[in-house]
């Protein structure tokens, strides 16, 4: 048997059934207006049910797989939790979101030793995460060690402040193939004439299709030679090409050849046809996904080995004292 190169964790879809049919387009102050219900329906439970079976079904290739949550439903997501444990026999992840009880927190950390919990978003802001966070893992790191008890996996979160704030053992999220689906890399500031990947990364817009080229100041196009350079230098440091292209308009109904790429809907029977001289950032969003990638991975290797001892006392304008 080949052996694995990484491993795979598995999310349940449950926060797109919570956006579809609990909460449906309301604010997130309207939860009066949310359908609660939803939570006890046949097809909720269908899906959990569906859920089970995919993971039987392809458990040889599955090392983490999260809960079935109900978010901002708590009874239901241990109920959830304890279904998918007890009745399928499995052993997933469970889901701490934020402002639940800590009562349900400790009831996970007496069940299993690796535990999710909630990021931003859901019009959470940053500051009461980290007052929330900071007291999950006052939990999570007891006195006197401060080492860590439980493993712990942050959803959605890969905020490099946050990142390097607390003792994680795992993180995930969409944000950094986000980027480069808008056309966005992800570059690295630096520190003493190194790049440093515990500060906020610049996000530099660089495909030469974004309808903002012209006036977005973060563009590469509209940045001083001096900033395009220091990008340049650092594309060219991750083997990765900037990449050119130019554009043409053609008569529609027009076959593109293998390097051309339509830009825009045809206009009075024409139509503008992107030529693609050399891959890269600026002209795919492949190569972006590789700056992206690669900016996460060097994160990874800065941030220390989990586990290490944390003390909220510690923390001081978001820079960490460790033990």
């Amino acid at each position: 048997m080949q052996e694995k190169i990484f491993s795979l964790m598995i999310d349940s879809g449950a926060h797109t059934l919570f956006e579809n049919f609990v909460r449906s387009g309301t604010g997130i102050w309207d939860r009066h207006l949310w359908n609660w219900d939803y939570y006890k329906s046949k097809e909720f439970w269908q899906f959990v049910d569906d859920y089970a079976k995919f993971i039987h079904t392809f458990k040889d290739a599955v090392d983490f797989y999260i809960t079935f949550d109900a978010i901002y439903d708590p009874e239901t997501s241990y109920k959830t939790f304890l279904y998918l444990r007890d009745v399928h026999k499995l052993n997933p992840l469970p889901v701490y979101h934020f402002a639940e009880d800590k009562k349900w927190l400790k009831k996970y950390m007496d069940l299993t030793d690796y535990i999710c919990i909630s990021g931003l978003g859901q019009g959470i802001q940053k500051g009461e995460y980290i007052q929330w966070c900071n007291r999950v893992f006052e939990m999570i790191c007891p006195k006197p060690s401060h080492m860590p008890t439980h493993k712990i996996h942050g959803l959605a979160l890969t905020s490099v402040d946050l990142l390097w704030r607390w003792p994680w053992y795992s993180v995930d999220s969409s944000s950094w193939v986000q980027f480069s689906k808008y056309g966005v890399i992800l570059v690295p500031r630096s520190k003493d004439g190194k790049y440093t990947h515990r500060e906020t990364p610049f996000t530099i817009t660089v495909s030469k299709r974004s309808p903002q080229i012209t006036n977005n100041p973060s563009h590469f196009n509209n940045l001083p030679e001096m900033e395009q350079q220091y990008i340049l230098e650092y594309l060219d440091s991750i083997n990765v090409k900037y990449g050119k292209s130019e554009f043409k308009t053609v008569d529609h109904p027009y076959d593109c050849a293998e390097n051309e790429k339509p830009w825009g809907p045809p206009e009075n029977g024409k139509r503008v046809i992107e030529v693609i001289e050399e891959v890269g950032v600026s002209t795919r969003h492949e190569p972006r996904d590789m700056v992206n990638y690669q900016f996460y991975l060097d994160v990874e290797a800065e941030v220390p080995a989990w586990p290490w001892a944390w003390k909220k006392s510690s923390q001081k304008l978001g820079l960490l004292k460790r033990d």
